[in-house]
């Protein structure tokens, strides 16, 4: 994060959209704040309490930032964060997932979320995506099936799959449990004819690859 501007509401938002990227957070924040309320003290005690713009998203969640924030104020900076998050996760819609990097690529807007998500991707023969099947969790875990998955690959006509999932506590390591059931759905999808080429695990550490780590037997490129 940025360092704090002492008096940031002295350095008035530019007018070029291009500008902005030379601000501090502090300053960026009291753009979104109304000035009135004494928005640079705001501004900076509650990037101080959050640590960073992903802290931020969790106070206003949380209801942390009723304190310092006003309704509208609160609305204001849960769009300007939402925007971001929407930003991150736009790719382009058939792009081959060639390789681990592009499937972290794509998903790395999965690592901000606060709950647990296991995603499951369709390709075709070009290894592009046409059909993507998502289940929601909680903090600690997602309890899904190997046959929840392979359903919609199935009725897709997917040839091969790969599945994507978050850790919230920022650790890109695969748990007992992560390893357990990739290995169910690499017998299921065999099974089934689609094969599994990957689980993928996105963090805010990083990603790691259980294909690459050998779990599925060989790699994923």
């Amino acid at each position: 994060m940025n360092q704090l501007d002492p008096r940031p509401e002295q350095a008035h938002l530019p007018h070029r959209p291009g500008a902005l990227r030379g601000l501090s957070d502090q300053a960026l924040l009291v753009g979104l704040l109304e000035p009135r309320r004494q928005a640079s003290q705001r501004a900076g005690r509650l990037l101080g309490r959050a640590a960073g713009w992903r802290g931020l998203r969790r106070l206003l969640q949380s209801g942390a930032s009723e304190a310092e924030l006003a309704p509208e104020e609160r609305l204001r900076v849960a769009a300007a964060l939402e925007v971001g998050r929407r930003l991150i996760a736009e790719q382009p819609p058939h792009r081959p997932l060639a390789d681990p990097a592009a499937v972290a690529l794509r998903y790395r807007a999965l690592g901000l979320e606060e709950v647990e998500h296991l995603i499951a991707v369709g390709l075709d023969s070009g290894r592009r995506p046409i059909v993507e099947h998502r289940i929601g969790g909680a903090v600690d875990g997602v309890h899904a099936q190997p046959r929840d998955l392979l359903r919609p690959m199935i009725a897709a006509g997917a040839v091969a799959m790969i599945v994507i999932h978050n850790h919230p506590s920022g650790c890109r390591e695969p748990s007992t449990s992560d390893v357990a059931f990739t290995t169910r759905l690499l017998h299921a999808g065999e099974l089934c004819g689609v094969p599994l080429l990957d689980h993928v695990i996105v963090a805010g550490a990083g990603w790691t690859s259980l294909a690459q780590r050998g779990v599925l037997g060989g790699d994923c490129g």
